[in-house]
């Protein structure tokens, strides 16, 4: 009965405390890729790539960005440090993707090739508790923020629009 207290802290301490802080990494991720995600649905509904139509009517880059930002703003220990918008070109007979961050060249040929909005958001999630450096040196996730991407991509709505 003597041993049952420090046999409790020991689970807690190895067990219990690292589940917890792999679980908040986790969680973390989950809204970074949530937002690549819901910047990709919307980005997939504008009606231009690179150009505002208006100023309520902006282009896929621009609100990508914009989505991107706002989703993880009420979450804390993730920080964004890039947000590329591309379009993916996918061929209907099968081959290689293509992935441009440039309006098409030429009008959207849909007969021959399928175009996705595709986002890939690039971030740092903190983990829950920074423990100092120690022998190991830098540890992602334990002593500093693991450094990661998240990337969605969505049928592109409005296909006609993405050389503008």
């Amino acid at each position: 009965m003597a041993e049952f207290a420090p046999t409790l802290l020991l689970l807690f301490c190895i067990f219990t405390f690292p589940l917890i802080a792999f679980g908040t990494l986790g969680v973390r991720y989950c809204f970074l890729l949530n937002a690549a995600r819901l910047a990709a649905q919307s980005a997939s509904q504008c009606k231009s790539f690179l150009q505002n139509t208006s100023t309520s009517d902006l282009s896929a880059v621009n609100l990508a960005t914009q989505v991107a930002t706002q989703s993880v703003k009420g979450f804390n220990g993730i920080t964004l440090s890039s947000i590329t918008t591309q379009i993916a070109i996918c061929p209907l007979a099968g081959g290689a993707v293509t992935r441009q961050t440039t309006p098409l060249s030429k009008a959207a040929d849909t007969n021959t090739y399928s175009y996705n909005i595709e986002v890939l958001v690039n971030g740092s999630i903190n983990p829950l508790v920074t423990m100092p450096k120690s022998i190991l040196g830098t540890v992602p996730g334990l002593t500093a923020p693991v450094v990661t991407s998240a990337r969605s991509s969505v049928y592109a709505e409005f296909p006609q629009g993405l050389n503008q």
